[in-house]
């Protein structure tokens, strides 16, 4: 057992662990069913299939689901002649988007000065100041105004944000004056420009074209 497990390309000392009860409670099973203790024998898919439906009814489906996973991945790895099919190539996760270079900001904020009215340079500055500079999720721009702008005795800038989220964020240096001037302009309005849009998409209708 213990071989089987350190021939499985463990990942770290908890996976040994981990691998090696489900290991230890399958062979237990095996030699109840008297099969003989090779590894190429016992880790084929028929075997650890029939453990799944037969030996681990105590256990919850999830669990179940657990022990066949370890089980096949220790098969693939330390089989030879095992008909072990190809490992399922599993969905990328999620990962953090890549950052804007200078470049690409310096772009942004240069057509958001090109809008063609007011109101959408407006909505361009204030929705760059505060994403870039505070990390903003889209449905907060519409919630902040002047009022959610303090500045420390340290001379750092605080945005306050309500709803579901409330926090308080400290704004990147190079985008709190941008921020300080829409507040200083529009105190008692969202920095990105009022809106009548009531729809879950109305933050869509201040987006500018060229952002």
């Amino acid at each position: 057992m213990r071989a089987c497990v350190t021939d499985s390309e463990l990942v770290s000392p908890w996976s040994a662990v981990d691998r090696m009860s489900t290991v230890t409670r399958f062979c237990a099973w095996c030699l109840e069913e008297f099969l003989p203790l090779d590894r190429e024998t016992l880790f084929t898919p028929d075997t650890v299939e029939r453990y799944v439906l037969t030996g681990m009814r105590d256990l919850q489906p999830s669990c179940r689901r657990t022990h066949r996973s370890q089980l096949s991945a220790i098969g693939r790895t330390i089989t030879r002649r095992a008909p072990w099919p190809p490992a399922r190539t599993g969905l990328a996760r999620n990962r953090l988007a890549t950052p804007y270079t200078p470049a690409q900001v310096a772009g942004y904020l240069e057509a958001a000065g090109q809008q063609s009215t007011p109101v959408r340079t407006r909505a361009a500055f204030g929705l760059l100041a505060a994403g870039l500079g505070a990390g903003l999720m889209p449905g907060e721009h519409l919630t902040i105004t002047g009022r959610s702008l303090a500045t420390t005795e340290r001379g750092i800038t605080v945005l306050s944000i309500a709803g579901i989220r409330p926090r308080a964020i400290l704004v990147l240096a190079a985008y709190a004056p941008l921020l300080h001037t829409l507040a200083a302009r529009h105190p008692g309005e969202p920095l990105i420009g009022p809106t009548h849009n009531t729809d879950k998409n109305r933050l869509n209708h201040l987006l500018p074209s060229r952002l």
